[in-house]
Parts: structure tokens; C-alpha cells; sequence
């Protein structure tokens, strides 16, 4: 193990210097290696451990930084990092980019091994694009910040999935659409940050949400129920018709319409059929009573 964060000095390592091959647990926090990548880490095959935050990196990260197929645990937060997400380690189980310079979209290769991942810290960077919906399968995770980025779209409908989820925070991006239903069975979330965004409609009523205050859901305009000041009297709880659900809701009263209106038209010409034709047809009304008496009959002898 070799740790050297947290340092008051900036230090600066040499080019030619190299911990030992052996070496597990790996600490430069704070210490002077930019602007790129040592190249050394590529010899350390048995690193668990991996932390070079605030160490002054400018380049894209190699793919080779995640190849190493036992490291749990990255963290490359508060340098300069920019280009694309790379792919990450099956066994990566806490990832810490925050506080760098990452453009692109947030691809599944997050989702590789659901039940190892613990903790993502993506946020402050410049990341676009949907959040992917296989994020929902890290049936493990317990933290997931994505804050401070350029993310869209809505937020997934099955994050509910995500059982094991502690803290999320959302905040300042620009995410659409209404907080999803599923999460109000997320029983050990104790922190939420939803706050600076475009999200709208009611936000759900639980247990859980009733805890938060309405910091973690300032700076949406549409949004609106407690612990928000602004009540939802002219926005439709879940599941109710009402105003401003457009053509969905025109085109579910028709269908309503229609279905009625074709059973009554159904038991009009059905009844009529047989009646009318009895009333009209003497000899069909008489044969219609006989065949009545004959089936009596047969019944009560057996």
C-alpha cells in the first residue's frame, strides 16, 4: 500500500519513478502528475485501489487505466480530464470522476456487474444525453450523483428498481418530464436532490418524499404538492382524467363512448330480432310455444 493524499505541498513525482508492481492500494491525491497519464500504472496488475484526484491530469483517460481486472476503486475527481467516458473495470464498484472536464453521453457500460457497483460521482462535469436506463439495473448501488451536468430527457421510470439507493442528487441539469411513481418504495433513501431542473407534474406522496424539504425540489417551475409552496388544483393526480392530457384523454372518451353505445345497439337489434319476428309471424309464434311446452315436458318426466 503507498497513500499520499491529502499533502498541504504540491508535490511532484519524476517521470522515471514507479511504485512497486505488487503495490495494491495506490494514494496520489494532491501530488503533481499531469498532464498525462504515468505510464507506469500499466505495470501494476494487482492495484485494488486506485486515487489521482486533484493531480493536475488535462488528457483524455486511456482505456488501459481500466483494464486492470481486480480495481474496485477509481478516483480521478477534481482534475482537468476531458473526451468521453471510457469503459469501465466489470468489478468497478466506486467510481469518482466529479469535478473534471467529461463531454458525451452516459452509455450502459455502467451496468456492466449490477450487484458490485456502490457508489457513482459523475457530477461537474459536461455530460449530455439521456440517462441510460440500464443505470436501473444496479440493483446495489447506494449513491449516484450526476449534478452539475448537461444530462435530458426524463428521469428512468424503473429507478424505483434501485432498492439499495441512499443518496441521489439530479440537480442542475436540465431533466424533463415527472418524478417517477417508483420511487416511493425507495425505503432507505435518505437524501434527494431534484433541484434545478425542468421537471414537472406532482411530486409523489410517500414516506420518503414527505422528508424532504423543498430545497431538493426548488428551481422546477411545472413542478408542484408538498413540501413545495405550489399546489397542484389544476394538475390531475395519477391515473385521473382531467385537464391537459390532450389527445390520449379525447381519444380514451371516445373509445368509452363507442363501446357503450355498441352494446346498446347490440341489445336493441338482438332483442327486437327475436320479439319482433314473434309478434309479426303467427305461425313462427306458435311454433316458438310449442317448442317451449316440448322442452317443459321433457324436463318433468326426465
Amino acid at each position: 500500500m503507498f497513500r499520499a493524499s491529502g499533502n498541504l505541498l504540491r508535490l511532484e513525482v519524476g517521470s522515471d519513478w514507479a511504485p512497486p508492481p505488487q503495490l495494491n492500494d495506490l494514494g496520489l491525491g494532491l501530488w503533481r502528475l499531469g498532464p498525462r497519464f504515468p505510464s507506469w500504472l500499466q505495470s501494476l496488475k494487482l492495484l485494488n485501489s486506485l486515487n489521482l484526484s486533484n493531480s493536475g491530469i488535462s488528457s483524455h483517460i486511456p482505456s488501459w487505466v481500466f483494464f486492470n481486472s481486480v480495481l474496485y476503486s477509481i478516483d480521478l475527481s477534481s482534475n482537468l480530464l476531458t473526451g468521453p467516458l471510457p469503459f469501465i473495470s466489470p468489478i468497478t464498484s466506486i467510481l469518482d470522476l466529479s469535478n473534471n472536464s467529461l463531454s458525451g453521453t452516459i452509455t450502459n457500460f455502467l451496468c456492466y456487474k449490477p450487484k458490485l457497483v456502490r457508489s457513482i460521482d459523475l457530477s461537474e462535469n459536461k455530460l449530455s444525453g439521456e440517462i441510460p436506463w440500464g443505470m436501473t439495473r444496479l440493483e446495489g448501488l447506494q449513491s449516484l450523483n450526476l449534478s452539475g451536468n448537461l444530462l435530458t430527457g426524463e428521469i428512468p421510470e424503473d429507478v424505483g428498481a434501485m432498492r439499495s439507493l441512499e443518496s441521489i442528487d439530479l440537480s442542475q441539469n436540465q431533466l424533463s418530464g415527472e418524478i417517477p411513481r417508483s420511487m416511493s418504495g425507495m425505503t432507505f433513501l435518505s437524501f434527494l436532490n431534484f433541484s434545478d431542473n425542468k421537471l414537472s407534474g406532482r411530486i409523489p406522496s410517500s414516506t420518503q418524499f414527505d422528508g424532504f424539504n423543498a430545497s431538493s425540489f426548488a428551481g422546477n417551475l411545472n413542478l408542484c404538492g408538498l413540501p413545495l409552496a405550489r399546489n397542484c388544483s389544476n394538475v390531475p393526480a395519477p391515473g385521473q382524467d382531467g385537464i391537459g392530457n390532450g389527445e390520449e384523454d379525447e381519444g380514451h372518451v371516445y373509445e368509452q363512448w363507442y363501446f357503450y353505445v355498441s352494446i346498446a345497439i347490440g341489445f336493441i337489434v338482438g332483442f327486437w330480432g327475436v320479439v319482433g319476428s314473434l309478434a309479426l309471424s303467427r305461425s313462427w309464434r306458435y311454433g316458438y310455444f310449442r317448442f317451449i311446452d316440448s322442452l317443459w315436458y321433457k324436463f318433468r318426466t326426465g
